[in-house]
Formats: structure tokens, sequence, C-alpha cells
């Protein structure tokens, strides 16, 4: 949500807290000191908090109780603010304890200077003299938890809110009515229809415990307007009754309200029939008959038995991809037996024996390290990789509807929580005919049914027409990445040695790395080539970057008998959180560029392909909005020709001022070969940089 829409929300709410803070309850404010410090917990500034204090009370209360009341809110801003200096959490819990210790203390502070009571008899007037100022607290304190929960609610931008929500708004909106009814002349049955119309929607749209919930607040508030406490039973009674026929359709939920009202009235209560009453209820019926369909409708649940078959078909495609994975390395192994399968003629039988004996016992304990982390591999994927995410069926029903007004038919939705515990859901819809439907579109009812942003994933199709396809919806990233890259190959016919990855990975991760292989030409290509395949598939496949690294490295040792190394500078950077994990084997220098600062990253591991087991350096750096990172391979480096290349670099980095990532990489290696007239290594720049999403729920 922007700050824009949150602004427009903080003044709604603050003017509600001015026809609230003006609650005289017998010259008690429990409910402006409740709805004041919820709204100042929410995020009002103090100062705010205290105006819209002031201005509720002004008419409403002697100077004495304001003077009272404002020194409340007052201390409670003053504790909040300590507590947050000494860093602190304030919890809505905590906020009520707060609250209730400031009312508590200015309650008694009124009763010992103003002398209430006299003397210490014990009769009832002093009982509930010395009562007041706890029930006062005890009151304002839980008000403050129920109003902050609508509070919060309203200024986070849901779309669905569940019980709690709606009985807090509901009662905030009984409360306002009967404020607003009590100081204006409002027209007869006025407040009635509100009411009433307020049940009727509410015990239609979500049924009889919701109609319970809004009768409840809205008979809170004809309690205090006709000072009977009956009215609170009747309208609960109301609420449940709509709810239990709300099935049968709009005319019926209308008529069993008339009813119900027409029983109590005549059976239990008569006083409860009223002009005003029978007015409000036939004005509440009118209008919710005349409002259309799409404003007027029922959340149904729908509940789908099918999670498990949908659960097999998410685990079923990722063992697909771990095979595939597997499948690649023992392609890479074969092809190279198959190139180097002619041993040279000149050497004997016995030599030949030898190598591969040799070469035997080498990759012996190699394929055994291998199996095991295949074995690991399939453990991790037999138990459960997902869990399930409960929908509700209001936030079902929301986004069903939404897509409903687009002409697209939801057959069902499934949420579930990766490993990384980031959300995705998963509909299954289509278009009525004639009609398609992007899957951005999708995503925005998504989004606004669970409060925050989500897009369709990364593998997800664009469109929707009218087959059933399912498709994937996952939480928006808070970053977004760039890349470029520039390069320069020594060898003829343009062959690098050097090979590159830019890819993005599931869950909101991002892929980038170079691999140098030994050498120029051909076979320095293929084996970068292998390596950045390798890791592209592995770590798309959701194999850890450990395993991976280890498989690669076993690839790499069994591909022939003499060693080919290579070397491997990757990052994976969390689009979520902003967080680069990088990984050096052999390479490089990494450089990390924040404004006018330049940071390097070095390795003093050995390549790829040279031992058994892998070694390699490995850190994580949280990147900010505009940081560049920057990966060469060593050619880079090696052509500036200095004491300290790695500080020319830097300073060369440090000097540009601007420009997109392919024209930092052109740069960069433009300077690098500026006073070459021939190469003497490949040469590949990588540049990333990251920004924030600017793109929030409006």
């Amino acid at each position: 949500m922007n700050n824009k829409t949150n602004r427009i929300k903080l003044i709604a709410l603050n003017l509600i807290g001015i026809v609230l803070a003006g609650s005289n309850m017998y010259g008690l404010n429990p409910v402006g000191m409740g709805y004041s410090s919820a709204l100042y917990a929410s995020g009002s500034p103090g100062i705010t908090t205290i105006i819209v204090m002031l201005l509720g009370m002004a008419n409403n209360f002697q100077t004495i109780d304001i003077v009272k009341y404002i020194s409340a809110i007052s201390v409670i801003i003053i504790i909040s603010k300590l507590t947050a200096v000494n860093k602190l959490r304030v919890n809505e819990y905590a906020s009520a304890i707060i609250c209730f210790i400031s009312v508590f203390t200015l309650e008694v502070t009124d009763l010992l200077i103003n002398e209430k009571y006299t003397t210490f008899a014990m009769n009832m007037e002093t009982v509930m003299t010395l009562a007041m100022p706890v029930i006062m607290s005890v009151f304002s304190a839980a008000l403050n938890i129920t109003f902050r929960k609508a509070i919060q609610a309203l200024i986070s931008g849901k779309a669905v809110y569940d019980n709690e929500e709606m009985f807090s708004m509901a009662l905030i909106t009984g409360l306002v009515i009967y404020n607003i009814g009590e100081r204006m002349t409002i027209p007869a049955s006025g407040i009635e229809i509100i009411l009433f119309f307020s049940i009727l929607y509410g015990a239609y749209k979500y049924g009889a415990g919701m109609g319970a919930i809004i009768g409840s607040a809205c008979g809170i508030s004809l309690c205090l307007w006709y000072d009977d406490a009956k009215y609170l039973g009747i309208m609960c009674m109301l609420g449940i009754a709509i709810g239990i026929f709300r099935e049968l359709g709009r005319v019926i939920s209308v008529l069993s309200m008339i009813c119900a009202c027409l029983t109590v009235g005549y059976a239990a209560y008569p006083l409860f029939i009223s002009d005003n009453i029978v007015k409000g209820l036939l004005g509440a019926g009118i209008i919710f008959m005349m409002l259309p369909k799409n404003i007027i409708y029922r959340f149904e649940e729908n509940i789908n038995n099918n999670e498990e078959n949908d659960m097999q078909k998410i685990l079923e495609e990722k063992l697909t991809n771990a095979a595939k994975a597997i499948e690649k390395l023992s392609k890479s192994i074969l092809k190279n037996d198959m190139e180097t399968g002619n041993i040279d003629s000149i050497e004997t039988n016995t030599d030949i024996n030898q190598i591969w004996k040799n070469k035997f016992d080498e990759s012996r304990n190699i394929m055994s390290g291998q199996l095991n982390q295949i074995s690991k591999i399939i453990e991790e994927y037999s138990h459960e990789m997902y869990d399930f995410v409960k929908i509700t069926g209001e936030e079902e029903e929301y986004i069903r509807h939404k897509l409903k007004g687009r002409k697209v038919y939801m057959d069902k939705i499934m949420g579930i929580e990766n490993r990384r515990h980031k959300k995705e859901y998963l509909i299954t819809a289509k278009c009525e005919k004639g009609v398609t439907i992007g899957t951005r579109e999708i995503a925005e009812a998504v989004s606004e049914a669970f409060g925050k942003a989500y897009m369709p994933s990364r593998n997800c199709r664009k469109v929707i027409s009218n087959e059933f396809t399912t498709t994937t919806y996952v939480e928006e990233a808070n970053f977004y990445v760039l890349h470029g890259a520039a390069r320069k190959a020594r060898g003829e016919g343009g062959i690098s040695g050097d090979n590159y990855s830019l890819k993005e990975l599931e869950n909101g991760q991002v892929l980038m790395g170079i691999s140098d292989g030994m050498g120029y030409g051909t076979s320095a290509c293929l084996e970068s080539e292998t390596v950045i395949e390798l890791l592209e598939q592995l770590l798309d496949s959701g194999f850890d970057g450990d395993t991976a690294l280890k498989m690669i490295n076993s690839v790499m040792i069994m591909n022939s008998e003499e060693e080919h190394p290579a070397t491997l500078d990757y990052g994976v950077i969390d689009l979520h959180s902003g967080m680069c994990d990088l990984v050096k084997i052999g390479a490089a220098t990494t450089f990390v560029k924040r404004g006018n600062w330049v940071e390097t990253i070095k390795s003093t591991s050995m390549p790829l392909g040279m031992f058994a087991e892998v070694d390699y350096d490995s850190t994580s750096k949280k990147l900010y909005d505009g940081d560049l990172v920057i990966m060469v391979s060593d050619g880079v480096i090696d052509a500036l020709n200095t004491e300290d290349n790695d500080g020319k670099l830097v300073e060369i980095i440090r000097d540009i001022d601007g420009g997109s990532p392919k024209e930092i990489a052109d740069c960069i290696l433009e300077k690098a070969v500026s006073d070459k007239s021939r190469l003497t290594d490949d040469m590949t720049v990588l540049v990333t940089g990251i920004w924030e999403n600017n793109k929030k729920i409006a």
C-alpha cells in the first residue's frame, strides 16, 4: 500500500476519532480513550492524537475532564516513546497495559484531588466510587485492543477480514452512528435503517456467525440510544436468523428478519415494536433488495478434496527436475568419455590399462560421494517440501467474485508454503467463451484478498482462455535486478573460454555467475560451459549450493585423465530480502559498489576439478537500492598490468558515475583493454544492479 493511501486512511480514522472522543458516558470517556490510544499505536502522530481528543471532547465534557483525558493520552504517548527508545516492542497487549496504567493513574488522581468521597463507610456509593477508576481503566484497555484490530486491518489494505476485525469495525460503526445521532438531527428512523441494513448485509454475506457478531455490535448502539440492554440480545438474534436463511436468497432473508422482529415484539418484548423500528426494517429491506448483485452476494465455502492430488503433482514436478539434473550429470561424463576414446597410438596396452586402472580407482570414491549426495536428495524430496496454507471461505469467495466480474470461472484454489516460508497460490480457472484474461489481472485479485502483492510465477502462462488451466502466483519481491555483460575472446573465431549465467530461479531468487575454463578456445569453452549449465540446472531444481558444487566438481574430475580445472564465481540474490550469497572457487575478485564506496571480495580456494574434495569461499552481503555487484574473469584483472591490479580496478569502478549495468560493463572492459594491442586471456565483465520494487498494493 502506498504512502498516499495510508495518509488518506489515517485522516478518515482521525475524523472517526473526533466523533468517538465525544462519547460522554455519565461523565466518563472510555470509548475516546480506547480509540485514541489504539489510533496512536497504529501509527497516528502523537500531536494529531491529542488534537483529535481535544476536538472531540470540546463541547461534550467539562474543562477539568478534558484536562484529565488529554493528560492521560499524553502519558500513553510518553510511555510508548520511552519503550521505543529502549528498543522494546509494543504489541497490542502491551499497548492496552499502557492504556490501563495511564487511565487508572489519572482517574485515581482525579478522585483524590476532588475528594469525591468523604468517608470510609462501606456503603454502595463508596464502593462504586472507589471501583470506578478500575472499571474505567479496564474498559479503556479492552476497547484499545478491540479498536486496534479494526484500525490496523483498514490501514493494511486487507480485502477480507476475520471475525474479530469485523466485530471491531461493526462496533466502531455503531458507536459513530450513536454519537452522530446524539449531536445532530437525523431523519426519523435513520439510525434504525443503517443498523438493520448492516446486520442484513453482514449476515447474508458471511452467515449466521458473522450476523451474530455484527448484530451484537449494532445492538450496543441501540442499547445506548434507547437506554435498554434488551436490544443487544434482540439484534444478535436477528443476525443469526438472517444467516440461517441466507441460502434461500435475498427475499427470504429480508422476510426472516421481519418475522424475527415481529415474533420478538409480540411474544417477548412488545416495547421493541415502535414506529422507528418498523420504518427501519422496511427501509433496510428496500435498500437491500435494490442494490446490485456485485455488491450483495454470499461468500460460499468451497471445500476441495483434491489437495493431495495437487500436492502429488507438485512433488512429481520437483522430482522430475531433480531427475533431469542427474541425467545432465551422466551426459556430461559420457560426453567426455566419447570425445577422449582414442588414446594416442604410441602408448602400449600396458600404459592404457594403467591409465584406466588409475582412473577407475580415482573415480570410485567420487562416484561413492555422488551416490551419497543423490541419496540425501531423494530423502529430502521424500519429506514434505510444502505446508498447506489455510484459505478461509471469505478469502476464496472474494477471489471467486472478483474473477467472476471479469468473466472468469474459478474451479478451485490451493495455498502452499515452500521451504523458504514463501506462500504460493495455485488457481484453476477458465474464461467464458470468447474471453481471455492475463494472469497479471488474476494476481491483482489474489493480492487484494490476502493483503500482499502477488505476481504470476516465473513459468506461469501469461493468458488463460476457455479451458481450465492451473496457474501459480507467488509473493512479489521487494527488489528487482538488471544485468549487463561485456566480453572479449582471445582466440580466433571469437570463441571465449569464459561462460556466464544470468538466470531467474524459483522463489524470487536470481543467479549470476562466471566460469573461466583453463586456457582458451574450444576446450576451455566446453569446460566452463559444463560448469555453468550444471550449476543452473542443479540450483533451479532445488539443490542446495554445497551439493551442487560437489557434484559439479565430481564431473570435472571424471571428465578426463588430465586436469581441466575451471574457476567459478557466482552469487544468488534473494529479491525479497536483498541478501546476496556469494561463492568463489579459484575466481578473480568480485566488487560491490554502493555510491562512491567499493568493497572487494577475494578468493583463496583452488578451481573446480583439481581435488576430490571441493573447497570454496562464501560470504553473504546485504544489498540496498542502487547497489552493483561486479564480477570479472581473471583476464580483466591481469590486463591492467599494475602492481595492484585489484586496486586499479577499484578506482575504475569508483569513477563510474551512473549508467545501465550494460554500459558499466562496457566501460570497465574498455578501460581494461585500452592499452592492449593483443589479448593474453579471455575477458568477461558481468554487472548486476539491484533496485527497490515500488509496485505496492494500492
